[in-house]
């Protein structure tokens, strides 16, 4: 019997995900970590992507020496953005350590600055500096991939061994500049079509959206002052991968950002990406926020102001020079008892799945 749902947790196991290590770093004490980030498109244009819409936000933890996992969050905060001309807006806390600023036409301006502030409680604030627009980038280019492969480790019986990898390249256009030099990360929202391989098609339950924030969850860093050139963002690997069978679509986001806050992110991955136990240990990131107290705790995180493009990007399958099978109707097929899954889309365990189609889907 193949049960599924272990065979989708064997592949999250085997696609890329980072080890996560737990590590001390002496003599800093507590402090907080502040992610929190503004651009020049407001939630109503990201409508047009075309994606669900994203309104800015700022998530708040408490850090410590003991792990560099599950922070504790930090509730009932006071965070303000406010802009050089005096004007003031006030996020909202939706879930702790969780806030959101609900104004569908803000965005970012090129003629103000801006500055975020913090108020954990009556004697405990911290702000940002004044961060404005970054210049001005071209056109963001088009999407388009190349096939190629990758060596990496999997663990097959109980061994770990080097396997050449099928996939493709996502890669973007960068048009050409005029040496002016540009700080770019892209991040990406992926959402693909899972179709449970038994049920009717007179079913509900045939066909769903999934979505899982770990998949492609990590983010591209590049600096370019000459352009004229596709730079490779994302690889996505083929073999027994449910995601391509019937249709990907991942939301590219684009951002041109200060050099400050593009190094923030570079600090960030090398620390996050540690290969090995014997690399350098981790410490302390660049970071625009200061106390106001001067017994205030340290600061971790960056208030970015940034320039968004973004476009989307379908795939599938069929778009590859070569055959690939739909491996998923034949374990469905081949075991004696067929997990859930292979009846009902909903039941899809690597993801969040929902039968309800996107507004915006569709090439």
């Amino acid at each position: 019997m193949v049960n599924w749902k272990n065979i989708l947790s064997l592949m999250v196991l085997t696609t890329g995900c980072v080890e996560s290590f737990d590590f001390m770093v002496e003599n800093q004490g507590p402090g907080i970590a502040i992610e929190s980030q503004i651009s020049d498109v407001s939630y109503a244009e990201t409508l047009e992507y075309p994606s669900d819409g994203r309104y800015f936000e700022v998530i708040l933890r408490h850090t410590s020496d003991v792990t560099n996992k599950h922070d504790e969050v930090i509730s009932n905060a006071i965070v303000k953005l406010q802009d050089d001309s005096g004007a003031n807006w006030v996020y909202s806390e939706m879930s702790p350590g969780y806030y959101v600023l609900f104004d569908k036409g803000f965005k970012a301006l090129d003629d103000k600055k801006y500055k975020l502030t913090v108020q954990i409680s009556e004697t405990e604030s911290y702000e940002s500096s004044w961060e404005q627009l970054p210049s001005e980038a071209p056109k963001m280019g088009e999407i388009n991939f190349r096939e190629d492969e990758i060596q990496k480790y999997v663990i097959e019986l109980r061994e770990q061994k080097i396997k050449t990898i099928p996939g493709v390249y996502a890669g973007i256009e960068l048009p050409k500049t005029d040496q002016t030099t540009f700080f770019y990360r892209w991040d990406f929202e992926p959402t693909w079509i899972f179709t449970a391989a038994l049920a009717s098609i007179a079913t509900n339950n045939k066909i769903c959206w999934a979505t899982n924030k770990l998949y492609l969850s990590e983010d591209e860093l590049f600096i370019d002052n000459v352009g004229g050139y596709t730079k490779d963002l994302v690889f996505i690997e083929v073999a027994e991968n449910e995601r391509i069978l019937t249709e990907l679509s991942i939301l590219v986001k684009q951002y041109v950002v200060s050099e400050g806050y593009y190094y923030f992110w570079d600090e960030l991955k090398k620390q996050t990406n540690r290969g090995s136990v014997f690399d350098a240990p981790p410490y302390n990131l660049r970071s625009n926020f200061n106390s106001l107290q001067e017994d205030g705790k340290r600061v971790s995180g960056y208030f970015g102001v940034v320039r968004e493009q973004a476009k989307r990007w379908y795939f599938n399958r069929q778009d590859l020079s070569y055959y690939t099978e739909d491996f998923a109707y034949r374990y469905c097929t081949a075991s004696e008892y067929p997990g859930a899954e292979c009846f009902n889309c909903t039941a899809y365990g690597n993801g969040i799945a929902t039968t309800v189609r996107p507004k915006w889907w569709g090439r």
